[in-house]
């Protein structure tokens, strides 16, 4: 371990801390609310939900907090966008007044401030919190911003996961002087998406299976860099976790990444009173609503009339009269 660095702790493939001393960005233009229960989403597909988590007696700075974490979720997503025109992270949305935002959930823990200090099972009791928000529902991750004390102020974050299911991304508010919170963020968020696997990638840290040790401009590398996000790269000559040619789990085929070069808008109008609801998240319609999916994406459509109406039939891409569909996009 070195000073003012990130380590990652790596207790299974896909999990990690980040430690280092960190700065304070400037926040981002925000327009939005802070809710406290998700809003029906604008992009279909399996969710990257975001969470502002402070504890039981913590003070709300969501107001200070979300601005910067409304523009750590738009950098990530440029990002990502520039290392691959195909893919980005995709993002929990909903509409504001100023256009598609980041959908933020507040989460006050159960624990106080001073139970959550200590690191030790720290990461694992905010996980259970914010799974347990979406039901420990398989198609959520979850990038989190836990605003509370913290025993160590050189530990950035944390995050594990598994490729194909759940995992969790945090990010320690006012920890690490220096570092900026995208880089922390976008860093965890590929440990919450089951990167980097224990086997196969070439040139994993042989003391920290977890990080990529080729370069230190790639963003898994296990040190602390103090560059912006924009000055890192993801996987370096394409060959431990992103776009390579191996047998091993890559990236880039995560359920949890938009394929921009490939989508199609579903749309939806109810004539009566009731709802239509998809069995993945993208669709929560009660008159009409439109969302964008992978091509290819099979989703499952089911409409429950309300009051004394029944339900006709689909029309359109969806047709039949049983109240539920398949419609393969």
């Amino acid at each position: 371990m070195r000073r003012a660095a990130r380590l990652a702790l790596v207790a299974a493939a896909a999990t990690g801390v980040w430690l280092a001393p960190a700065a304070p960005a400037l926040a981002a233009p925000w327009c939005g609310t802070v809710g406290t229960e998700d809003r029906p989403a604008t992009v279909g597909g399996a969710q990257l939900r975001v969470v502002y988590a402070v504890p039981s007696d913590g003070e709300d700075r969501s107001a200070t907090v979300v601005p910067q974490l409304s523009a750590d979720v738009d950098a990530i997503e440029d990002w990502w966008r520039g290392q691959d025109p195909t893919r980005t992270a995709r993002f929990d949305r909903t509409p504001f007044a100023c256009g598609l935002q980041a959908d933020v959930q507040l989460l006050r823990t159960t624990q106080t401030a001073e139970q959550l200090r200590p690191e030790d099972r720290r990461f694992e009791t905010l996980a259970d919190a914010v799974t347990a928000l979406g039901n420990f529902s398989p198609v959520f991750k979850y990038l989190v911003y836990y605003d509370g004390p913290l025993e160590s102020d050189r530990l950035c974050g944390q995050g594990g996961g598994f490729f194909d299911g759940p995992g969790v991304a945090i990010v320690y508010v006012g920890s690490c002087a220096g570092e900026p919170s995208a880089v922390v963020a976008a860093h965890e968020l590929i440990h919450a998406m089951g990167m980097l696997p224990r086997s196969g990638p070439p040139n994993a840290c042989s003391d920290s299976p977890g990080h990529a040790c080729d370069t230190q401009s790639d963003i898994m590398w296990p040190f602390a860099s103090l560059v912006p996000l924009s000055s890192l790269l993801l996987d370096v000559n394409r060959d431990d976790y992103y776009g390579h040619s191996g047998g091993w789990e890559d990236l880039q085929d995560s359920r949890w990444l938009r394929h921009l070069d490939a989508q199609v808008p579903l749309a939806l109008t109810l004539q009566g009173t009731g709802s239509v609801v998809s069995n993945i998240p993208g669709v929560e319609c009660a008159v009409s609503c439109a969302s964008e999916w992978d091509a290819g994406a099979a989703v499952v459509l089911a409409a429950t009339p309300t009051g004394d109406q029944r339900f006709i039939r689909w029309s359109g891409a969806c047709p039949g009269t049983a109240p539920s569909c398949s419609v393969s996009l």
